[in-house]
Formats: structure tokens, sequence, C-alpha cells
């Protein structure tokens, strides 16, 4: 099952690379305001909770899609976002 594996969090880690990536190289790190520094503190937060409620063995059954679904989002946007 994906669900057992840690395969499911590589888009919200791809998602957390982009968008530190464009924060530094394109917007030169000037502000923690940036959209760019926002969507990757928010990938990190919900790599964090993925983590805690799967320890705790609480995650609801296909929490995996929905956290790599919006991970995999994220980085569509970072990776669309870049040459902006």
């Amino acid at each position: 099952m994906i669900e057992n594996t840690p395969l499911a969090l590589l888009p919200l880690i791809a998602a957390i690379l982009t968008l530190s990536a464009r924060f530094y190289v394109r917007e030169k790190a000037i502000s923690i305001f940036k959209l760019s520094f926002i969507f990757a503190s928010l990938s990190g937060l919900l790599l964090i909770v993925y983590m805690v409620l799967r320890v705790l063995d609480s995650l609801p059954p296909y929490a995996w899609a929905g956290f790599g679904g919006f991970g995999l989002l994220l980085t569509l946007v970072g990776l669309l976002t870049f040459n902006r």
C-alpha cells in the first residue's frame, strides 16, 4: 500500500524545494511575506502534520492522496510561476 511508504510525501518535498528555490532565486529572499515563502512554509507544515499523524496512527484512510495532491498542486504552481 502506498500509504505505508514515504512515496506519498514526495510531492510535498518537491513543493518545499521548488518554492524555496523560487523564493531565493527569483525573489532574492527579500521578505518572508512573499507568496512562495508562505507556500513553502505551508508545505513544510503539511509534511510535519502528515508525519505526526502517521506516527500517532490517526491518519484517515486515503489521507496520503490529499496530502500528496496538495503537494503536487503546490509544486506545479511553483514550477509554472518560476519564470514569471
